[in-house]
């Protein structure tokens, strides 16, 4: 089972796979930690188990999906969180090593992660996909309400009981999907 890039009005749409003439598809800025915070347990533990660690596991089909549509897509995150922190660090070791992470300058210094995307933005129409607000960058208020993608996390039903891992065994699937609050038209910029 395959998750979709985006969902509106409960189904799935695609983007156009050829470009108009003038149009370019946008860089897409995945605000790591954001969504490893929101898409906790995500993963097969007993969900009985209260598990605080962010989880990186969302981040696999929505880079995959995007990257598939042809966009160029980078997961912006302020450091490499330490193991106890984070479920399946492999994952985001991954992402690092195949190029598709932004680290900020300076690990320790605060918000960085949100200032490099608020930049790139800025400067090449980027979207950033993220429930972050932004508030604490008042110098950037209109990038933070025209180019940033709100999203939902929304159950999907599966890898709920006992025989979860027998539904594994067909394809992956996943107890959540992110669904993006914004039509397909705003991937997509002009020249």
């Amino acid at each position: 089972m395959s998750l979709p890039i985006a969902q509106w009005n409960d189904r799935t749409v695609h983007f156009r796979k050829e470009l108009k003439e003038d149009e370019l598809r946008r860089l897409i800025l995945i605000d790591g930690f954001n969504i490893m915070h929101h898409f906790k347990n995500m993963g097969l533990e007993n969900p009985s188990i209260i598990d605080e660690r962010m989880c990186p596991l969302v981040l696999l089909p929505l880079v995959c999906n995007l990257m598939k549509e042809g966009f160029i897509v980078r997961v912006v995150l302020k450091n490499i969180p330490r193991e106890y922190k984070i479920s399946e660090s492999y994952i985001l070791k991954e992402l690092q090593g195949s190029g598709l992470c932004i680290f900020g300058l300076h690990a320790n210094v605060e918000e960085e992660d949100d200032l490099v995307m608020l930049r790139i933005a800025k400067e090449y129409g980027a979207l950033i996909i993220s429930r972050d607000q932004f508030r604490n960058h008042k110098e950037y208020e209109e990038i933070a309400r025209n180019n940033v993608v709100k999203y939902d996390k929304i159950s999907t039903g599966l890898l709920n009981d006992k025989d979860s891992t027998k539904k594994l065994q067909d394809g992956l699937c996943f107890k959540y999907r992110i669904d993006l609050h914004e039509t397909p038209g705003m991937f997509f910029d002009y020249l």
